[in-house]
């Protein structure tokens, strides 16, 4: 989380794999309640991280996500419906996505303690969703961009997330500069960097740079510590990456 956004009460994590019980290729932490995994075995490891982190689960508001660019504004817990962006004024409330390779973009409002948390995957991203969720925050709360602090979740870099020319022309549609977020390699697909784009959206929107703290870690380079749907060809856990206030 960024330095200037840590105050007391406020959680703002993302799991890796360890600590769990799940065998391979959940190993060990999987989260994920819809990618084979047995069911107790998730319920067990979920009970262990949310222990660990001082979460009480009944607390969680969760969403069917869709990879699209839908953002809910949630005031109680339990699931959202469809969407991949959730956003609450409701302290006490936790924000709950799940991820294996997209970016969980942490959004905290540091004048109001607004919260935000966004799946950032290619086509929310090309559908701008990290700007619509800063801007229907100013709409529905009266937020300003300049109040947030910003962190990205451990995600994949663009050293192991090549895409193809349907995902060029995709952000070609929707007015992008694909030059600026990608890099074409030898065997002509493009090395895309989701990060450096929700990042320029970001400051588009008002949000100052030095206020916006990077990824930890490539999710594709670090096998060792967390899943990565790419690079296990689909096969793998979830982690989850939680926002909230402890109602105190």
């Amino acid at each position: 989380m960024p330095e200037e956004a840590v105050a007391e009460g406020l959680i703002g994590v993302q799991s890796t794999r360890f600590g769990g019980v799940s065998g391979p290729p959940y190993d060990t932490l999987n989260l994920g309640q819809s990618v084979g995994d047995a069911e107790e075995i998730v319920r067990t490891n979920r009970e262990r991280f949310f222990r660990a982190v001082g979460v009480d689960p009944s607390r969680i508001a969760f969403l069917e996500q869709v990879h699209g660019a839908k953002i809910v504004v949630a005031s109680e817990p339990g699931p959202q419906g469809e969407g991949d962006g959730l956003l609450t004024a409701e302290r006490g409330l936790f924000l709950s996505l799940s991820v294996a390779d997209c970016p969980a973009v942490f959004l905290i409002d540091r004048r109001q303690g607004l919260l935000g948390l966004v799946h950032a995957g290619w086509r929310g991203t090309c559908a701008r969703i990290v700007r619509q969720a800063i801007d229907l925050m100013g709409r529905e709360f009266g937020a300003n961009p300049s109040d947030f602090a910003v962190g990205f979740g451990a995600a994949i870099w663009p050293c192991c997330y090549a895409v193809d020319e349907s995902v060029r022309d995709a952000f070609a549609r929707e007015g992008w500069r694909w030059e600026t977020i990608a890099r074409q390699r030898w065997d002509g697909e493009w090395d895309l960097d989701l990060e450096l784009a929700n990042r320029l959206l970001l400051e588009e929107a008002g949000v100052e740079a030095r206020s916006i703290v990077p990824s930890p870690a490539c999710t594709g380079c670090r096998d060792d510590l967390l899943f990565s749907h790419r690079r296990s060809g689909g096969k793998t856990g979830r982690m989850l990456a939680v926002l909230g206030w402890r109602d105190e």
